[in-house]
């Protein structure tokens, strides 16, 4: 037995999102507020300005954005860090909660409870982990290549692949085993890491294609959707400042930009989530 389906897998996240779409588009709305909170703060006093400069120059606008940002960088990233740890614990619970726990539907799901924090916990954890295995494993191949290079007189790029394939397939392996943690944490409040370890034994490698597969819907989706969505809306703005459209416009625009996009970014976020709760669900059930 495979312990999981793929397919139900990669399906999960399009069926939650059919049954609690009012959900979805909740939780993409608060990933798009949270963008915006964010790019207020950075710009801070000069928000009037760039909303001006959005109607004339967008690439103006841009670079005023870029230039605070970096102005601001002391100010707005720990906050920024701190902010987006409690939003990803608060989404990606409301996505477990949805599949697991299907009763508990008040306020789209959100909470921000003893499961959030342990999955805010033990995503910090994993965090850490891949930092100390990572890094240190990179450091060793790219020494390794460069040294393989001046041994045997091949191209680093040669060395680069054959180190560099099999190391990419053992931290993806090894990310496998430990996807399910976050999920695990949730639902039983406790920190899990071994026992995700565990719980994906024998599974690490379709782990693997289902990572590989969603990752691919994941692109198609941003292809078909995205890309064109965003030529079209630089078009149409780029038509409003040529116009003299003004901030009225503009604000038009930007109510069509946040609720499409939080349609899009909360599928995302479902899609994505809801195939690890689901290989969760099956592998716990499973191993019960």
């Amino acid at each position: 037995m495979g312990g999981f389906s793929i397919e139900a897998a990669l399906k999960s996240g399009f069926g939650l999102a059919r049954r609690e779409p009012l959900a979805v588009l909740a939780w993409g709305a608060g990933y798009m507020l949270f963008g915006l909170v964010m790019q207020a703060l950075s710009l801070g006093g000069d928000l009037p300005e760039y909303l001006r400069l959005m109607t004339e120059d967008p690439e103006a606008a841009a670079a005023l954005v870029d230039s605070r940002a970096e102005s601001r960088a002391l100010l707005v990233l720990p906050v920024m860090l701190i902010l987006s740890l409690l939003l990803n614990a608060a989404l990606y619970g409301a996505v477990a909660r949805a599949l697991l726990r299907p009763q508990e539907r008040s306020f789209f799901f959100l909470r921000l409870g003893r499961g959030e924090l342990w999955l805010m916990l033990t995503s910090i954890a994993l965090a850490l982990l891949a930092i100390l295995v990572v890094l240190p494993v990179a450091g060793l191949a790219a020494f390794a290549t460069g040294l393989l290079s001046g041994a045997t007189g091949a191209t680093p790029l040669i060395w680069g692949l054959l180190l560099g394939l099999p190391l990419l397939a053992a931290c993806l392996y090894f990310a496998s085993r430990f996807s399910l943690a976050w999920v695990q944490a949730f639902d039983e409040e406790r920190f899990v890491l071994l026992d995700a370890w565990r719980l994906t034994r024998g599974q690490g490698w379709r782990i693997v294609l289902t990572m590989l597969a969603l990752a691919f819907l994941l692109l198609i989706i941003a292809v078909v959707v995205v890309i064109p969505a965003v030529i079209v809306g630089g078009i149409v703005l780029s038509v409003a400042g040529a116009t003299g459209g003004g901030v009225v416009m503009l604000v038009v625009l930007g109510l069509a930009a946040l609720a499409f996009f939080s349609a899009l970014y909360g599928l995302l976020y479902t899609v994505m989530a809801a195939a690890y709760v689901e290989i969760y669900r099956s592998l716990a059930v499973r191993a019960a």
